[in-house]
């Protein structure tokens, strides 16, 4: 009897808790962001990002406040002092004591039949997101407006950030959500007119619509998509976005498209611990897109180069992804993980008319040496089993990837083996009156590339060619500038080919970290 004892007391305390939290469940009062933030600019106050636990017997003279967490007081705690919970939970066990005003924002309360609150409970409904990057920086709590999750938000868009040498005037209509994070089944779609304002441009009806079905939580969902779009596989090195304002200031893009129709249906898990996973079943169909007239503030008058084609017809696939990442600030990341796997295998079979498997692994580390000084490290590499259709070879050109060079020296443009590797030192430089203007944070950079494109035709062994000659790898180093200033990053760079030091140095702006 003694041995059941003690489970029959926990059964009996977690019923407790479940009942109190049912009874105390009331009607929400709705806060602004604003006002959220300006209650809780109290320095005296404790703040926390995530869970908190007070351990039993402990006693704590001051208010708390948890964001983004919940607050698990053990039997015995006293809190003398108010507490605000915000998107989490108040775990109040045996006999704990608060002695002040509790309120909970966006969260539950959960107080065993022992404890006690002296003070009064306000419940609050806030339609905001906490500011994790402003509360990192200097300690300060802000909250910033979100849409209703409920809601559905329009989004009509001319030339998008898509804007590219393919579908250059193209007008976006469509709804979606406007909290992304919904925890309820959701939808989002939109529409891609192409409407045929030159000679030679075609007109274009696209669509991309995705429906999104929580499982447990955020952790499990589903994800369910049709499509008719334009698509890149270089993005990686060169972000579209960054690409479409490169293209409309100085008539240069750098990317290669196709377009792209079917559908997918997969699920997403997201654990926690900066884990993550993906994978899903695909049919689609491609087909080549060949180069319109655009218009650019720097038009000399010459053409853009042409769009390569693609193999046109049905692939049915697989694709799977794992990915870790340990990043608090994508833009300036320190002491920091950023590791991805993906596989993606086409079947020939049923409507599949391509049979391949490709394996893309992805690798960086943003190391803190001293002082703010970030050494930076990457490592990518893509290959392939059997023959790939043109759509799924890769690039590896000399803006994104190995940066000092002019043009692409390997043998082939596009291949199916793909390897690079960069460092970046950056240290740190003093505020100075005229860069103050410019930047807000600023560092200076040094850089070094080395990339390696090959194209075997899947005969040969998947890594093998990684141990091609040393004069097979392009290579280059660099000089620049980057930091926070009127965009999140602005960096202005030199580099130098080293294996072809008669060519001149490159210059680049880039609006985006290269890794």
């Amino acid at each position: 009897m003694k041995r059941w004892l003690p489970r029959v007391t926990g059964l009996t305390e977690l019923l407790a808790l479940v009942l109190a939290a049912s009874a105390c469940h009331a009607a929400s009062t709705r806060i602004s962001p604003k006002q959220l933030t300006q209650l809780l600019q109290d320095p005296s106050r404790a703040a926390h990002r995530g869970d908190y636990s007070l351990t039993a017997g402990q006693v704590v003279e001051t208010s708390l406040v948890i964001v983004e967490g919940s607050l698990d007081a053990a039997s015995g705690t006293v809190l003398k002092g108010e507490v605000w919970i915000i998107n989490g939970d108040l775990i109040l066990a045996g006999d704990s004591h608060v002695e002040g005003q509790v309120n909970i924002v966006d969260g539950g309360l959960y107080q065993s039949q022992g404890s006690s609150i002296t003070g009064r409970i306000e419940r609050y409904h806030c339609s905001c997101k906490f500011d994790a990057d402003e509360f990192n920086k200097s300690g300060r709590m802000a909250f910033r407006k979100t849409a209703d999750p409920k809601s559905l938000a329009p989004r009509v868009e001319a030339g998008s950030e898509g804007t590219n040498r393919v579908d250059y005037e193209t007008v976006f209509l469509g709804m979606g959500r406007g909290n992304p994070d919904n925890p309820r089944p959701h939808w989002r779609g939109h529409v891609h007119l192409l409407i045929p304002l030159r000679e030679n441009t075609r007109g274009f009806l696209g669509l991309d619509l995705e429906l999104n079905i929580p499982i447990s939580g955020r952790a499990v969902g589903l994800k369910i998509q049709g499509f008719k779009k334009t698509v890149t596989n270089d993005s990686w090195q060169y972000p579209v976005s960054e690409n479409g304002a490169a293209l409309l200031l100085s008539h240069s893009d750098l990317l290669d498209y196709y377009e792209r129709s079917g559908g997918r249906a997969g699920m997403v898990i997201d654990p926690g611990y900066s884990l993550s996973f993906a994978g899903g079943l695909y049919l689609d169909h491609s087909q080549s897109l060949r180069t319109v007239s655009v218009a650019s503030l720097a038009n000399n008058g010459r053409p853009l180069r042409d769009n390569p084609p693609v193999d046109r017809g049905e692939i049915l696939g697989l694709d799977l992804s794992a990915a870790y990442d340990t990043r608090d600030n994508p833009v300036r990341p320190a002491s920091a993980w950023y590791l991805q796997a993906l596989l993606d295998a086409g079947f020939k079979a049923g409507p599949g008319e391509f049979g391949f498997t490709t394996l893309t692994l992805d690798a960086c580390r943003y190391n803190r040496l001293w002082r703010r000084i970030n050494l930076d490290l990457r490592a990518r590499v893509f290959t392939a089993w059997r023959d790939l259709p043109a759509q799924r070879l890769q690039s590896l050109n000399g803006y994104g990837g190995v940066r000092g060079l002019h043009d692409i020296p390997f043998p082939d443009r596009r291949g199916d083996r793909m390897a690079l590797g960069s460092a970046e030192l950056r240290i740190p430089l003093p505020q100075l009156p005229v860069f103050k203007i410019l930047y807000t944070r600023w560092d200076l950079l040094l850089f070094a590339d080395a990339g390696l494109l090959r194209m075997d035709g899947g005969s040969a062994a998947p890594f093998r060619f990684l141990n091609a000659p040393k004069s097979a790898w392009g290579k280059s180093i660099g000089i620049g500038v980057s930091g926070e200033a009127f965009l999140p990053y602005l960096g202005f760079y030199v580099a130098q080919d080293v294996s072809r030091w008669n060519k001149r140095p490159r210059f680049i702006v880039r609006a985006a970290r290269s890794f």
